[in-house]
This record gives C-alpha cells, sequence and structure tokens, in this order.
C-alpha cells in the first residue's frame, strides 16, 4: 500500500500541473505571457499555441512570439514572427497593433527612421485611447534618441492628451515622469518638479514603490541641480528606502551612487568614499551590474584626484576602462584614457601621459564628444611643443577645428557628412586601385574590356543610387505632409490658445489663486507657452542671478500689471512690491 500511494503522489506531482495549466483559457494564458519571466514564456506560448482557434487568436499568439524574441533581442526572428502575424489581422486596431510592435523592432534595431514610419502608420488605425497615447509616447522616445527636442515635447504633449487618468493612470503618471525629464534636461527645474511630484502623486495612489523609488531619485537630481543638497540626499534616501522594500537591487544601487556624488560635489569626501565604498562591497554586485561598477569606481576615481591621492585615482579610474570595455561603451572608454593621461601628467610622467592622450585621441572617428576631443587635442599640443613642431601643428589644428566645430556648427550634421564623404574617398580609392590591379593583369588586350566593366558597375550603381534617393525622396515627402499636417493642427491650436489667453476672463483665470509654488509652476508654464523663451532669456543674462520671486515679478511687470494689482496676486504690501520691482530693475542695470 505504501509503495501504491508513493506511487501515486508520483504520478499526480508530473502531471498536476499540466491539468491545471489545460483548464486556462487562452485570454488567461495571453495575461499570463504578459506577466511571466522570459525563461517561463517560451513554455506557456506553447500551451496558447494548442489553445489558439479564432483568427484573432492565432494574431495574438504570433504577436506574443514576436514579443518574446524582441526582449531576447533576436529582433530577425521577432520580425518573422510579427510578419507571419498579417494573415490573421480582421481589424483597424490590429493593423494599429501589427504597425506599433514593428516601430519598436526597429527602434531597438537603432532604425529610428523606419521606427518612425512604422508608428505614425499605427496611428491611422488608433483613433483614440490608450494605444494611441502610447504610439505618441513611443515617438517621443525615438525623436529622444536623434535629439529632436522640439519633437519629443510636441509627441509627449499628445500622448498627455491622449491618455485619460482614469483609466490608465500609470501610463499617464509615466508620460508626466518623461516630460519632467524634458524640463530637467532644458534647465527648466521648477517645471521638471512640477511634473515630478504629479506623477509621483499617481505612483503613490497607485501603490508602484518601484516608479516611486525611481521618481524620488529623479527628484533628487532637481534638487541637485538648484544646489539643494539637504533636500537631494534626504530624497535618495527615500528612494532607496523604497528600492530596497521592493528588492529592487538596481534601483537601491543608483540611490546610493547619487548620495555618494551629492557627497562628492559638496566636497563631503569621506562620506562620498563611505557610500561608494559600500556600493562595491554589495553582496549582489554582480556581472549585471557592470555599468554600475563602472560609474562608482569611475567616482571613486573622481574623488580621489580632488584629494590629490593620485595613485589611487589612478587604481579606480583603469578600473573604470575595463568595465568600459566590458561594455563596449567607447565614450567611458575615451573618458577614462583622458583621465588617466590627467593622473600621470599631475605624476609629471609626460611620457605615460602622452600615451593615454593618443589612445584617447584614436576613437575621434568613432565618438562624438567634441569637448572632450578638443581637450585632448590640447593636451598632445602642448605635449609635442618641445619635442616635435609637426605634430604640435596637427593637434593644434585639431583643436582648432573641434574649437570652431561646437561653436558654429550642427554636430552631429557634419560629422555625418564627414564620415560619408570619407566613406566616399575610401570606396574612389579602393575602386581606383582594383582598376589598376585589373589593368596591370590584363595588360593593353583588356583594357576595352574592363573599361566597358567598369562603365557598366558605375551606371548599375547610379541607378541604384538613383532608386534609393527617388524612395527616399518619396517617404521624405509624406513624413513632410505628415508633420506639415501636425504643424498646422499644432498652429490653429495655438492661435485658439493665444485668442484665448489675451482675454480678460483667462488673464484673470491665469493670475487667480497664485499662492503656492505649484500654483505658480502652472502659471510659468502656462506664461511661457504665451511668451516663449522670457524666463529662459532672463536667467542666461550674463551677471544676472535672479530669484523665483525676480521671475514672478518680471512676468507680471511684462503683463503690465498695476502695482496694486500685483500686490493682490504676490499677497504683499504696495511698498513690498516697490522694492521687489526696484531691486529687479537694479540686478539688470548691473548686468
Amino acid at each position: 500500500m505504501q509503495i501504491i500511494r508513493k506511487f501515486f503522489i508520483v504520478v499526480m506531482a508530473l502531471f498536476l500541473p499540466y491539468f491545471i495549466l489545460s483548464q486556462y483559457t487562452f485570454k488567461e494564458l495571453d495575461s499570463i505571457i504578459n506577466r511571466c519571466s522570459l525563461d517561463s514564456t517560451r513554455f506557456y506560448l506553447e500551451k496558447q499555441k494548442a489553445k489558439a482557434k479564432s483568427t484573432s487568436e492565432y494574431f495574438r499568439f504570433y504577436v506574443n512570439n514576436a514579443q518574446y524574441y524582441r526582449d531576447i533581442r533576436d529582433y530577425k526572428e521577432s520580425l518573422l514572427y510579427l510578419d507571419s502575424s498579417l494573415s490573421y489581422i480582421e481589424t483597424e486596431e490590429n493593423k494599429g497593433v501589427y504597425f506599433q510592435n514593428k516601430g519598436l523592432i526597429r527602434f531597438f534595431q537603432l532604425d529610428y527612421n523606419k521606427a518612425i514610419q512604422d508608428y505614425q502608420e499605427s496611428l491611422l488605425y488608433f483613433k483614440k485611447g490608450d494605444k494611441r497615447a502610447s504610439t505618441f509616447h513611443s515617438l517621443s522616445n525615438v525623436y529622444k534618441k536623434i535629439s529632436e527636442y522640439d519633437s519629443v515635447y510636441l509627441y509627449l504633449k499628445k500622448a498627455k492628451t491622449s491618455f485619460v487618468e482614469k483609466e490608465n493612470p500609470i501610463g499617464y503618471g509615466v508620460v508626466l515622469f518623461d516630460l519632467a525629464g524634458y524640463h530637467f534636461n532644458k534647465g527648466q527645474y521648477d517645471s521638471s518638479y512640477f511634473y515630478y511630484t504629479e506623477a509621483l502623486e499617481i505612483y503613490q495612489r497607485e501603490n508602484d514603490k518601484i516608479r516611486q523609488g525611481k521618481t524620488y531619485t529623479l527628484l533628487a537630481n532637481v534638487y541637485w541641480a538648484q544646489k539643494d543638497y539637504n533636500e537631494a540626499i534626504k530624497a535618495a534616501h527615500i528612494s532607496d528606502s523604497l528600492n530596497c522594500i521592493m528588492g529592487y537591487t538596481e534601483g537601491h544601487l543608483i540611490s546610493i551612487l547619487t548620495i555618494a556624488k551629492i557627497y562628492q560635489v559638496t566636497e563631503d569626501y569621506d562620506s562620498s568614499i563611505y557610500y561608494l565604498q559600500s556600493i562595491l562591497n554589495e553582496q549582489e554586485l554582480n556581472d549585471k551590474y557592470v555599468a554600475i561598477k563602472q560609474h562608482t569606481v569611475s567616482s571613486l576615481a573622481s574623488v580621489y584626484t580632488a584629494r590629490k591621492e593620485f595613485d589611487l585615482a589612478l587604481k579606480y579610474q583603469q578600473e573604470a576602462l575595463s568595465y568600459a570595455k566590458l561594455l563596449g561603451d567607447l565614450g567611458s572608454e575615451v573618458v577614462s584614457y583622458y583621465n588617466i593621461g590627467e593622473y600621470y601628467l599631475a605624476k609629471e610622467d609626460s611620457i605615460n601621459a602622452k600615451k593615454m592622450f593618443l589612445k584617447a585621441y584614436s576613437y575621434k572617428d568613432s565618438v562624438v564628444k567634441l569637448e572632450l576631443m578638443k581637450a585632448v587635442s590640447e593636451k598632445l599640443a602642448k605635449l609635442y611643443d618641445t619635442e616635435n613642431k609637426d605634430s604640435a601643428l596637427m593637434f593644434y589644428k585639431a583643436f582648432n577645428f573641434y574649437r570652431d566645430s561646437i561653436k558654429n556648427f550642427n554636430v552631429q550634421k557634419e560629422l555625418e557628412i564627414n564620415q560619408l564623404k570619407t566613406n566616399a574617398l575610401q570606396l574612389a580609392d579602393q575602386l581606383s586601385k582594383e582598376k589598376k590591379a585589373i589593368m596591370s593583369e590584363k595588360k593593353q588586350k583588356n583594357v576595352i574590356f574592363f573599361g566597358v566593366a567598369m562603365i557598366i558597375i558605375v551606371l548599375v550603381i547610379v541607378l541604384l543610387v538613383l532608386r534609393r534617393i527617388r524612395q527616399a525622396k518619396v517617404v521624405l515627402e509624406e513624413s513632410l505632409s505628415s508633420v506639415s499636417n501636425e504643424k498646422k493642427e499644432n498652429e490653429l491650436e495655438l492661435k485658439k490658445f493665444k485668442k484665448y489667453i489675451q482675454s480678460p476672463e483667462a488673464s484673470k483665470a491665469l493670475l487667480e489663486n497664485l499662492s503656492t509654488d505649484k500654483d505658480w509652476g502652472r502659471f510659468m508654464i502656462d506664461f511661457e507657452l504665451l511668451y516663449p523663451n522670457f524666463f529662459t532669456s532672463l536667467i542666461l543674462k550674463d551677471g544676472v542671478s535672479l530669484t523665483k520671486n525676480d521671475c514672478r515679478v518680471a512676468a507680471l511687470m511684462h503683463l503690465k500689471l498695476s502695482n496694486k494689482e500685483m500686490t493682490e496676486v504676490l499677497h504683499i504690501t504696495l511698498s513690498g512690491v516697490k522694492n521687489a520691482k526696484a531691486r529687479f530693475r537694479a540686478k539688470l542695470k548691473t548686468s
């Protein structure tokens, strides 16, 4: 009996999971696949395949497979599965899903132009709702990668208006989070703070502690940028607590790294070293977190440099270099070589310093970091100045080139053009060498034959190039037409907004209830829409250091409010208004 009982238990253990899984419907398996780990996804996909009966279910099955292979970075297989779903598309929404997923694959393949085309195509089928909003959000991410920040802002605003907060609060919160990041990168810290706190309120309502932790980390960066270091450290500690509660190791490490860097800025080097070393002592700091290791040892090198402990600085910078090579991060490699060269210079070891700077300079065609390359060129020019005038002159020319490029040109476009010119010259040189080799091998009797062959090859290349140019022109015209239509829509909306905002009712509404920083944050955003770059032009004036109150007074003066009206808005006395205006004018006169 005991043997039979054990046999029964073993059989149940083996077959019970399959029995339970067989009870799941296709839709339930769809939900499981969206939530389970990558290791389990293949198993559930096989179960889903057996359950698929209708055309729509087969479409979902192939899309799920495409998403799985995209997640494991097998983009070729992902596209194959996605294209297999085409024959099962029955609805307009599924067409949109197809193009949306294709755009995401193109995005991960770094083919940003095709990603934009696919996302734009999906918008033709998503007329409203979360899918349309998420596509706008995806487009903002693509434009962020190609540094077209006006388009980033445009599509983030479209995503914000398309999301329904009550239906998808997390999606709406993520858009607010990215808007905050956009304003942070623009140096508009009040607006950034406003959007981060709005996103944080949503994450707190939804009890999403992971996103709360990330938001607190970036709020710490806002406080940091505003030089409110105590609040920055406090926000980073809150982020760390939330990450530890959720067992989110990466978030925990980033929070600690943020705290260490803030202490570094405040020149509390002992505290900075304590937190940086605590990261390196973490038991869970495995190969998954190589990027964090690289940032940590690089920060340690900076701290020890500030303390003039160059041997330790050199040790950690060499570690940072090894991690950068492991990551394939060419930009960090150049920075590491440059910093190591600086350490050797500090130790008066010009030979090794020169080697490191030459290593850094060798990346000039691969890394678009013009400020860094300008500094490297200058160092090399000075090192060679006393021993090799020709080399020194070459590096001085490189220094002038990078300096002028930074000042006068669209750097990215110029480098792309230069790269294309270099490729064209290399190709022409290669063709010339091949032609000479063929001519010498076949001698005079084959001159005509090979001449004709070369002409045919060139004609074919020209025809192919012309064909590609025509195709690119068609695509460009379609994109320009789409952008033009959207621009017209936006201009129409802006005209309506300006007409409204210039009305007495709008001015009154704009100036009501301006008692808190949050109210002023909204006011300044609306004010910037009507008077673009008003605050930026004030803040960027040489020698002018304006407070928040100065900016508020400037805005109210620009609106031509009387002193009495300003007392009501600012909640101060008439003499207080006069003093505030006088201080503001005095600051402008001293600039």
